[in-house]
């Protein structure tokens, strides 16, 4: 497992506004082989988006989708290059199921 984060600023709001498409966003990530997972963290100054793939090709390829659907769907949002971070997975979990 891959996973990849990345830190956009100079974008206050766009992750609610991201965020009210969750629809979308979520079939767009769906769609991309490999996929695992997904995050939006809303920061002051814009947003980090952690998404989990199996491949490091599948990482790349949300990342190329997701920037593809921004232009689409947030024309008048500048999206400026982000800090990006990414790696080999080497411990992944999630909550234990409630009983």
């Amino acid at each position: 497992m891959f996973t990849t984060i990345r830190t956009y600023t100079g974008m206050p709001g766009v992750a609610t506004r991201i965020a009210e498409k969750k629809e979308a966003v979520e079939k767009l990530f769906r769609g991309v082989p490999g996929f695992a997972g997904y995050r939006l963290i809303g920061t002051a100054d814009g947003f980090t988006s952690v998404t989990i793939c199996e491949t490091k090709e599948g990482c790349d390829e949300s990342a190329r989708v997701a920037m593809a659907w921004l232009k689409e769907n947030l024309p008048g949002v500048t999206v400026h290059a982000p800090h990006v971070i990414t790696g080999e997975s080497h411990i992944s979990f999630g909550a234990k199921p409630a009983r």
